[in-house]
């Protein structure tokens, strides 16, 4: 009898470490949500903006509010916290740069970077940047990448956009 308890014990204690573990992660990716959120819904007050979509991937948030041609952009660290707000017509380009490890030539970082026209300004919005994000979700940090440049270059150079027309993934 006592044999059965002590397997049974060992058996169902790693199962109650793995769903206490997966409980606190879980809370944690929803305070990073509700974080992330709470800063694009300050930035949009401060800014004056409607936005209208958002996407949250890992520890970072991007929106848009199509009719001002403004992007927003909120990276949330452990250490920091970036927040951009960029008004998309006086960009002078948009552009995926990878940064890649010259021995391995892994990628090692994905960010836009946008130029703005005036003050010869350069903001980087990080996608993926391995020393913070998981290599699993590489690719799919790079397709979010080429989605947003694609719809800043095309916010950024229509003058009336029909937003029926809008180039989705």
């Amino acid at each position: 009898m006592n044999t059965l308890l002590i397997i049974i014990f060992f058996l169902l204690l790693p199962t109650l470490i793995i769903c206490f573990l997966a409980i606190i992660e879980e809370k944690r990716k929803k305070q990073i949500k509700k974080d992330l959120k709470k800063t694009i819904c300050q930035l949009a007050k401060e800014n004056k903006l409607q936005i209208v979509e958002i996407h949250f991937f890992h520890r970072k948030a991007i929106a848009m509010d199509r009719k001002k041609k403004k992007l927003v952009f909120v990276n949330h660290h452990k250490e920091f916290v970036d927040q951009f707000c960029i008004d998309l017509e006086t960009l002078a380009f948009c552009r995926i740069v990878k940064i890649e490890n010259e021995s391995s030539k892994s990628v090692e970082k994905v960010f836009i970077e946008l130029k703005n026209k005036g003050n010869n300004k350069v903001s980087k919005l990080v996608f993926y940047d391995r020393s913070f994000d998981n290599i699993r979700a590489k690719e799919t940090l790079l397709r979010e990448a080429e989605y947003w440049r694609n719809k800043i270059n095309l916010h950024r150079k229509s003058m009336n956009f029909n937003y029926a027309f809008e180039y989705v993934l």
